[in-house]
């Protein structure tokens, strides 16, 4: 993977409650121990850019090794489809991809999951630039990678979260939708989708029990040899456009 350079560099996780975990990189061991709900959390001090790779180890009752590990610039590449345009649908891409050997740009495309409240993983994981790789990264991310490379000669890392056809108050916290007069609109609607808010919760039970009639007479007609129709919407659908 790559992390930001000359930043503080937090680090969590999970485990038993009253383990303690230790976290070393770059020379630094630091450790903590976890509360009654599992969850520790240690920063690291900031590190220069390295290309060097090392080792990144988190300790417990088990222990964790990630390897080839470097340090760099960190660029958060999302938005819509423009982002999202691969190398592979860019102009002589055969060639662009044949000479994209670059272990010192790394890129995190990061999978598509809608939620309803914050996820503790996102998944995804780092991929080393190479011929066999870059054809799937953004295309106007590697380019711009690819150009700071040859200008900084430090690490780049492209953390991908874009997602084709988003609004961008798809994108924006709750607290700030409220905050702002102009969406109040949208407020209602996020109140009225999220299972957080009654309105919503209200619209979720509904569902599912428009889901599980849908179900029973699916299953019945079925048993007779007769044709399905259609299963329900679902009420909890956000739609912002």
């Amino acid at each position: 993977m790559l992390l930001p350079l000359d930043l503080p560099l937090p680090v969590w996780g999970t485990a038993s409650p009253g383990e303690s975990v230790a976290v070393a990189f770059a020379g630094q061991d630091k450790s903590a121990t976890t509360g009654g709900g599992g969850k520790w959390r240690v920063t690291l001090d900031p590190v220069a850019a390295d290309k060097t790779p090392r080792n990144f180890t988190v300790r417990g009752a088990n222990e964790l090794v990630l390897t080839n590990v470097v340090v760099g610039e960190v660029w958060l590449c999302s938005g819509q489809s423009n982002m999202e345009w691969v190398v592979d649908n860019t102009a002589n891409f055969e060639a662009e991809k044949a000479a994209a050997d670059f272990p010192d740009i790394r890129h995190c495309k990061v999978p598509r999951a809608m939620s309803a409240f914050p996820r503790a993983d996102l998944g995804g994981s780092w991929e080393i630039c190479s011929p066999k790789t870059a054809g799937a990264f953004s295309a106007v991310g590697f380019y711009f990678a690819r150009n700071l490379l040859a200008e900084l000669g430090v690490p780049i890392g492209l953390l991908h979260t874009s997602w084709g056809g988003t609004p961008i108050e798809a994108w924006v916290d709750p607290k700030t939708v409220a905050a702002v007069p102009e969406w109040a609109e949208l407020q209602g609607k996020l109140h009225a989708a999220s299972p957080a808010s009654p309105e919503g919760l209200a619209r979720h039970k509904q569902s599912l029990e428009d889901l599980e009639k849908w179900t029973a007479g699916a299953e019945a007609a079925l048993a007779e040899g007769n044709p399905l129709s259609g299963p329900p919407q679902i009420k909890n659908r956000l739609q912002i456009r």
